[in-house]
């Protein structure tokens, strides 16, 4: 069965780029293919000498960067990578099924046919080895068949990533001070900034049963107004 075609987006106009003197867009297209801050300078012909400090003020302008995205797309678009075909590469390798690849005989050997594959199937293979087997010695050693070993590719890499852009798995990071203890915050408040806090605390808490304010009893250490 033949592989659906990857639907690309169109081709991104030349804009920024357009905007650019020659040797700007000689750095955008270096800085696409080696993403070298300073070779990608002087390969555009920015003396090497503060060609560093040169590349740095051309990536903080607002055209160089546009122009850089109209140069990444236009590759992408050039190779036909998209976010569909991506994914589907990577759905590829998670859900790969050895019974794809061969079934086991009556006597319990897996017997590897490639004869039937689905689509896209052999890019889920990492490896196919073949070697013969022979029996005797000497003059009378012969074949009598030859083994292959077949081998995928990971399926856990796939899935984390598919998970990952499906929203199933969080990534969580933990922030803690020395020792794994808490984070201690040093805040010094003016009186003012005090008297805020409180009136919008106090503006935000439901009264008791009684009908009474609840009273919140606060210490701060800071510098007065």
């Amino acid at each position: 069965m033949a592989e659906p075609p990857t639907k690309l987006p169109p081709r991104v106009k030349r804009v920024a780029r357009d905007l650019l003197d020659p040797r700007e867009l000689a750095f955008v297209v270096a800085y696409c293919e080696t993403f070298h801050i300073q070779d990608s300078a002087i390969a555009a012909g920015f003396p090497p000498k503060g060609a560093h400090v040169q590349a740095n003020r051309l990536l903080k302008r607002d055209t160089i960067q546009a122009a850089l995205l109209e140069e990444m797309d236009d590759r992408l678009y050039d190779v036909r990578i998209s976010v569909d075909r991506v994914l589907r590469e990577f759905a590829i390798l998670a859900f790969s099924d050895l019974t794809d690849y061969g079934l086991a005989d009556d006597k319990g050997r897996f017997v590897i046919d490639l004869k039937n594959l689905p689509s896209g199937a052999t890019r889920a293979i990492q490896e196919i080895t073949t070697k013969t087997l022979y029996e005797g010695r000497g003059k009378s050693r012969r074949a009598i068949g030859t083994e292959t070993k077949l081998k995928l590719h990971g399926k856990q890499g796939s899935l984390e990533f598919l998970g990952k852009y499906l929203r199933m798995v969080v990534e969580r990071k933990e922030l803690s001070g020395p020792g794994g203890g808490p984070i201690e915050l040093d805040v010094e408040l003016t009186t003012v900034q005090r008297e805020e806090i409180e009136a919008d605390v106090l503006k935000n808490l439901d009264l008791l049963d009684d009908g009474s304010p609840l009273v919140v009893e606060a210490e701060y250490e800071g510098v007065e107004a």
